[in-house]
């Protein structure tokens, strides 16, 4: 298409501060260029609205028209578009040979469209490093995709070799090997700009993701699991199963130092420290839990409360106390406390179901006492955390506290 007049690039100039913001400006500009056409039409007539209707593209709230008609109306096309709501503010770039929009520069060469990357100013082009910890499949696939998107948005055979040679230094400077770089362009290369362009329909199947966490230490059990389908598709049952289903391979990122050490979700100011009963008329846990902002072991060490506890709380840290003996025991569980009591409680009743000793020094030493141990929880882990984690921070209580019933086991 020719450039006969200016290029202009409208961006609406509002900011939604939630996640929703997207779908937001979707709805808020659709609904408002149905508006626009119809004053279009009034102002201008049918042929100019259905200039508009053809021209005009958009992204969200960025929008870009090729301009072929005169500078006062689109002067006046402007102040139609601020006076479609008077709580939302267009702005306006207008270039006459070059304009970017998104991460595609429009440019006018020798009469004819011609596209090039476009990267913003701020843009330190900081690609992963070939030699971070990352699962290899993804770190090898870098210089094809990036290679492919150049390939995608570059119409200029000239320019696009030159993005190529910017390419392959970055990915240099990022440590991947030569011959990868050069493989993965190559590839890009070899495909047909138009067919890259077009949306690739895939078919729609049904999947079962097998997700591990990524570790370069861990044993890889996918290929394992694949050679040992045909096992499982002997059985004609499980073969009509897994026909209408395709195994793939996902990960998960392990947590690093930043998620390790700082939380993402923040205390609610608003929650009084120490440990509250439910009262629920089904709560089995309530007479056996104990309410109060401390706890004192019995060598005399006081450990104060600093989180809300309940008998519905998860994910901590308790302490049991024999009320025969008064001795503690320090444990942790995932699940609620309520649960993991009523586990307790089972094991004391029954010898039969008891894999813990403590279970059975509170039935020998407090049998005829009610209730025969009190609970307190002391440490609430505000994060998703694994069994291990757990141990760990259990472990660290029990050097700490030196409990007698955790000697037991």
């Amino acid at each position: 298409m020719n450039f006969d007049g200016t290029t202009y690039r409208q961006k609406l100039g509002t900011a939604m501060g939630t996640k929703v913001a997207p779908t937001y400006a979707t709805l808020t500009l659709g609904y408002l260029e149905e508006k626009l056409y119809k004053t279009v039409e009034e102002n201008f007539g049918v042929e100019c609205k259905h200039f508009i209707r053809n021209s005009w593209k958009r992204y969200l709230d960025d929008c870009f028209i090729i301009w072929t008609k005169s500078t006062d109306e689109l002067q006046s096309f402007y102040d139609i578009l601020n006076s479609m709501n008077p709580n939302l503010k267009f702005t306006m770039e207008s270039d006459e040979n070059k304009l970017p929009f998104l991460d595609v520069m429009v440019m006018k060469k020798e009469g004819k469209i011609v596209t090039d990357v476009y990267y913003k100013a701020t843009d330190t082009k900081q690609y992963l490093l070939y030699d971070s910890c990352h699962p290899k499949h993804i770190k090898n696939n870098i210089p094809y995709n990036l290679a492919r998107r150049l390939c995608t948005i570059i119409s200029d055979k000239d320019i696009l070799n030159v993005r190529l040679d910017e390419l392959r230094e970055l990915l240099k400077q990022r440590h991947y090997p030569t011959l990868l770089i050069e493989k993965g362009i190559d590839n890009a290369k070899l495909r047909d700009r138009n067919s890259l362009l077009q949306i690739q329909e895939k078919p729609v199947k049904n999947l079962i993701p097998y997700v591990s966490t990524h570790n370069p230490k861990n044993q890889e059990f996918f290929q394992v699991i694949k050679t040992n389908m045909p096992i499982l598709e002997n059985d004609p049952r499980m073969k009509d199963v897994f026909s209408e289903f395709q195994l793939i391979k996902s990960k998960r990122q392990s947590p690093s130092l930043k998620k390790i050490l700082t939380r993402a979700k923040f205390n609610n100011t608003e929650e009084t420290a120490g440990v509250k009963k439910c009262h629920h008329p089904r709560c089995g846990t309530c007479p056996f839990l104990q309410e109060t902002e401390q706890f004192i072991f019995k060598n005399g060490r006081k450990f104060v409360i600093h989180s809300s506890f309940t008998c519905e709380s998860s994910n901590l840290i308790y302490v049991m106390t024999c009320s025969g003996c008064g001795e503690h025991y320090i444990g942790q569980t995932g699940d609620t406390l309520r649960h993991r009591m009523t586990v307790h409680r089972q094991q004391i009743r029954q010898t039969e179901y008891q894999c813990t000793a403590v279970s059975g020094h509170i039935k020998t030493c407090a049998e005829n006492i009610f209730p025969n141990f009190t609970v307190f929880p002391i440490y609430k882990f505000y994060n998703k955390t694994s069994e291990k984690e757990r141990e760990t921070k259990e472990k660290h209580f029990i050097s700490l506290f030196k409990p007698k019933l955790n000697a037991l086991s």
